[in-house]
């Protein structure tokens, strides 16, 4: 038959035992956190992913970094430029740039930007004969 002594007795036990399983469970939050991702490559060259392509109209987009042409979505390496072409069909011109979901106040048919981040970019075109059409 237990007694109120051994039930205390026990319960003080309980008690002793959750601050260290508190710090095996700090532990091993702390481990599992410094994943490899955290790590430097080992040439030192960090890596962001460059995605690209056109959001509405007809035409293409073609982006290189250093001279090489790249295919969406590809890993460039931090700090490098990005030099983004974008080549409308005939009768076409371009609507807008968007980086990152943010349109940018350019309709220049190139646009270069530096791959400090991951990057999104989008072009839309649009019918020659709507900017026309605008200006009259």
């Amino acid at each position: 038959m237990n007694t109120r002594k051994d039930y205390s007795s026990k319960q003080k036990q309980w008690f002793r035992f959750i601050p260290s399983a508190l710090f095996l469970a700090g532990c091993l939050f702390v481990v599992v956190s410094c994943g490899k991702e955290d790590t430097p490559s080992p040439n030192g060259s960090d890596k962001v992913v460059v995605m690209f392509g056109v959001d509405a109209g007809e035409g293409s987009l073609a982006v290189k970094v250093e001279g090489r042409e790249i295919q969406s979505p590809a890993e460039v390496e931090k700090g490098k430029t990005v030099v983004f072409s974008a080549i409308h069909s005939k009768a076409w011109q371009v609507r807008y740039w968007k980086v990152n979901g943010v349109m940018i106040r350019s309709v220049k048919p190139e646009q270069e930007f530096i791959a400090d981040k991951h990057l999104d970019i989008r072009v839309a075109f649009r019918p020659y004969s709507e900017l026309l059409s605008e200006h009259e």
